[in-house]
């Protein structure tokens, strides 16, 4: 199929809703402050073209080609967090400070390009290769849990059937009769005694849609902190793990007693948040803005940061002063 020469802006904002965008060229334009999700990129070439302050969010490039395009972060970060790239080329491109946490390389190639102090957290970089390219700084972070936070998981997701499980003893067992009952009293028993040793350690839960209403209702309020402090939600003993928060604003939020682990806040405006009692190990807390935040009691083992706030961290006392083998950049505690 020849390749047409389309507006990139325009065609990945029409683009929003069936999401497949095949066979192009976009060539020589500035991009900047524009988000793009859920998108394919079939057989693409963007050749020439600047992009700043730009987020290709769960976005698919498929057979794509960058030619001399140059990421800048004058306007902001490029990111491509949670993409995928298959069979696609970076040549001769400059992408400093680039994010691609989580993103997944298939028979992909870095060539003659700048990645200096790029992001690479938590990506399976296994299929691509880097060659002749600079990477002072880069972040090439690979994820690994530790034992006891797989235990951790473990021990909710059981918690959690032992409590359905409960639910159909206590729903059904009357309408069974009592051979039933009899039946699987000892099983009964031992569910009740599993739920009463885990109750305690359960923590509430929230559908990534409920709470990404949520979260929109709160940044609607404004950039006002102390508006945004006043009336911000109370997610306190809340299980968020694993979740995506990137460029949110979530100023005043009441975290305490969640678990985090393995969240993205990178780039978040994070003042007034209370995060006394929470787990955030793993979490990545990169370029993240803080200020008057509470960390009395939190877990805050291999998370992520950047220079400057690790800095901070140090001077407030919140993280040790002396940690081995960090890489330039960005800091895994």
């Amino acid at each position: 199929m020849e390749l047409q020469f389309k507006n990139f802006t325009m065609e990945a904002k029409k683009k929003e809703n069936d999401g497949l965008i095949s066979s192009m060229t976009f060539t020589e334009e500035i991009v900047s402050n524009m988000e793009t999700e859920d998108i394919v990129y079939d057989k693409c070439i963007f050749q020439r073209m600047k992009f700043s302050g730009l987020s290709f969010s769960n976005t698919i490039f498929s057979e794509c080609e960058f030619k001399s395009c140059t990421f800048s972060e004058c306007k902001g970060l490029v990111s491509f967090n949670e993409s995928k790239f298959d069979d696609t080329k970076f040549n001769s491109c400059q992408i400093p400070a680039a994010s691609f946490i989580k993103a997944v390389f298939a028979n992909s190639q870095f060539n003659d390009t700048i990645l200096n102090n790029a992001n690479f957290t938590l990506a399976d970089i296994s299929g691509a290769e880097v060659n002749q390219c600079e990477v002072e700084g880069t972040i090439f972070e690979k994820y690994e849990k530790n034992q006891e936070q797989i235990q951790k998981r473990f021990n909710r997701m059981v918690s959690r059937c032992l409590f359905e499980l409960f639910g159909v003893f206590e729903s059904f067992g009357d309408l069974l009769g009592d051979e039933f009952s009899e039946k699987y009293l000892p099983l009964k028993e031992y569910i009740t005694e599993m739920l009463d040793s885990q109750l305690n350690s359960r923590l509430m839960t929230m559908s990534k849609e409920e709470l990404e209403t949520v979260l929109d209702k709160h940044e609607k309020k404004g950039s006002s902190l102390l508006l945004n402090k006043a009336k911000a939600p109370d997610f306190s003993d809340h299980d968020f793990h694993s979740f995506n928060f990137q460029d949110r604003n979530l100023s005043g939020i009441n975290f305490s007693g969640c678990d985090l682990t393995d969240c993205i806040f990178t780039g978040c405006e994070l003042s007034y948040c209370n995060f006394s009692n929470a787990d955030l190990s793993n979490a990545i807390l990169y370029g993240a803005h803080f200020y008057q935040n509470v960390f009395d009691g939190a877990k805050m083992n291999g998370i992520i940061l950047d220079k400057k706030n690790k800095e901070d961290f140090m001077k407030a006392g919140i993280i040790p002063n002396e940690l081995p083998g960090n890489l330039p950049g960005s800091e895994r505690m």
